[in-house]
């Protein structure tokens, strides 16, 4: 039963003692989860990262990789590859005491990325899996007027989605972000609406700007623009931006000097919903179910989105 004095996502996860939180779109989104991994671990829950990586895990060593599409990066893990967020990830953790392993997936399609999340399923004894977004482009359900990135996202549902693990989510920070990749968010909301009505909508709560968790997540984030100058993530900057009170075309990067950004506090809210119910409300998984590259996924969405009659975007009426 969810209540009023506890935030929806924190009684499903109640009962959990091992979580695994992953990133779904692939690169920095992991550290999306890094408030929500805070305060788990200060309850006692184990807490597991994982993150569907860009970077070029081949060139690892092969002791990095316990199973054929799973690299248990650490700190210590060495790659020639700049850009590393899982690296950057966990050497920051271990500063922090934290455990540092961030486990990662090469960009694949949907049925080698079930088996990988299977894996850690069986090795880790998960009873909760948490896919994070950066943005929230994994809830459109493939009928809206764009889709923004989608094929990270939705590769990581489909994979996830068909798991027998007694607690499934997918959570989303950075509420507007993804306007950059022509997302509609009025059809966003729409889309939770619908949800609700199905009860598949765990609601939205704030990050406490002076809270702990929001402290240690702008320290993450400012470490891994650190770590990362040529290629600094637009948008867990923009979130961290969010949770210490910045509004407006807030610039941190040449990367969006060519762009208005409207950083804001909806930006810094968790928007969170049932996995299964909203894999069950996607209107193309199904295309993509028998995928085993990345390149397969695509190729697969773009052939339904020249089929599919597109809903007419609307402008937020306020």
């Amino acid at each position: 039963m969810f209540t009023l004095t506890t935030p929806p996502l924190f009684t499903a996860l109640a009962p959990a003692r091992n979580v695994l939180i992953a990133g779904a779109g692939g690169g920095f989104d992991v550290y999306a989860g890094l408030p929500l991994a805070f305060a788990l671990w200060d309850r006692g829950v184990r807490v597991h990262l994982a993150s569907l990586s860009f970077s070029e895990l081949e060139l690892t060593d092969r002791d990095t990789w316990p199973a054929e599409h799973v690299a248990a990066v650490t700190p210590d893990t060495e790659s020639p590859d700049w850009y590393f967020p899982e690296r950057t990830l966990a050497r920051w953790l271990a500063v922090q005491g934290r455990p540092s392993t961030v486990y990662a997936f090469p960009p694949l399609g949907v049925q080698p990325l079930r088996e990988a999340y299977a894996y850690l399923v069986e090795r880790l004894d998960i009873d909760a899996i948490v896919l994070v977004d950066g943005g929230t482009d994994i809830l459109l359900r493939g009928d809206e007027s764009a889709l923004g990135t989608p094929v990270e996202d939705i590769t990581s549902l489909a994979a996830v989605t068909r798991l027998d693990v007694p607690v499934k989510l997918v959570t989303c920070l950075g509420f507007g972000i993804d306007a950059y990749d022509g997302v509609n968010h009025v059809q966003v909301l729409e889309n939770l609406a619908a949800l609700d009505r199905e009860g598949g909508y765990l609601g939205t709560f704030s990050i406490p700007s002076a809270g702990r968790e929001a402290t240690l997540y702008r320290a993450a984030v400012a470490d891994a623009q650190a770590a990362t100058p040529q290629r600094p993530t637009v948008v867990q900057g923009q979130i961290a931006a969010a949770t210490r009170g910045a509004f407006g075309d807030v610039q941190f990067t040449r990367r969006t000097s060519d762009s208005v950004l409207f950083v804001n506090p909806l930006m810094a809210m968790y928007f969170t919903v049932d996995l299964d119910r909203l894999a069950a409300r996607c209107l193309y998984l199904d295309r993509i179910e028998n995928t085993y590259g990345r390149k397969q996924v695509i190729t697969r969405i773009a052939a339904f989105r020249a089929e599919v009659a597109t809903r007419i975007p609307r402008a937020f009426p306020h």
